[in-house]
């Protein structure tokens, strides 16, 4: 992997993943680029309705990630990069990965509430359903560990065994993790098995891989199993979803 690119908007949620995705650049030794997407806002001047200008924006934005990149500890790496980019947040993200030839994208999540909901049904929805590249979401406050345990949930049917496999494969390029956990879920409460999964072994990363128009977007998708992922305190990572 050439590049990981990270996507900041300043959260506390957003520094979690900036440190994490700065410690996971090193153990991968490949490069770093670190954007922010702002966006043009009308403002009131005067009684007549203006629009701070692009340059004026572009240049905040670069102080911003300029005061983000001095807390970090970025010796090391291979290459680190800073952009301010204009644009619908989606879009520029992976307009910006597509350009710089990142493997990874790295966002933050937020703990758990209405706040939460909101931004992972926009951004980080958005970029699991177009993303052509993994999507790997930091819950805040997460600290950056070795990945020595990693779990992947998959559903399994329709004689899918073969495309599972490639997506382990995947995984196991991207991170050489240390030991694979294989456990068959019944059917049941999925949300709670998969929670006592993961401290039972100890898991370090939990993978979904989105198969749109298939059991598993409504096991991951639909309901309590929805509300289970945004309970899950480790590192989650949405593989590119086949059609």
């Amino acid at each position: 992997m050439k590049n990981i690119l990270i996507a900041t908007d300043f959260t506390p949620a957003a520094r979690s993943a900036e440190a994490y995705a700065v410690a996971l650049a090193k153990a991968l030794d490949c490069g770093l680029i670190m954007v922010s997407v702002y966006s043009q806002v009308p403002v009131t001047v005067s009684r007549s309705l203006t629009s701070v200008s692009v340059l004026d924006k572009e240049r905040v934005c670069r102080g911003l990630l300029d005061h983000e990149a001095s807390m970090l500890d970025v010796g090391g790496l291979q290459s680190f990069a800073l952009l301010a980019r204009e644009g619908p947040r989606v879009d520029t993200i992976l307009a910006v990965a597509e350009q710089l030839r990142a493997g990874l994208i790295v966002t933050g999540m937020k703990s758990s509430g209405k706040a939460t909901r909101r931004i992972f049904g926009s951004t980080i929805t958005g970029l699991m359903h177009h993303s052509p590249v993994p999507v790997l979401v930091i819950p805040e406050g997460f600290d950056y560990r070795p990945l020595k345990a990693v779990a992947m949930g998959d559903d399994f049917i329709y004689n899918r065994h073969a495309l599972t496999i490639q997506a382990l494969h995947r995984i196991v390029e991207f991170f050489l993790p240390k030991r694979f956990v294989y456990k068959h879920i019944a059917r049941g409460d999925v949300s709670q098995a998969l929670n006592d999964f993961i401290g039972e072994y100890g898991i370090d990363l939990f993978v979904m891989e989105p198969q749109y128009r298939t059991a598993l977007a409504r096991w991951f998708l639909r309901s309590y199993t929805h509300d289970m992922l945004f309970r899950i305190r480790i590192p989650l990572m949405i593989l590119p979803g086949r059609m």
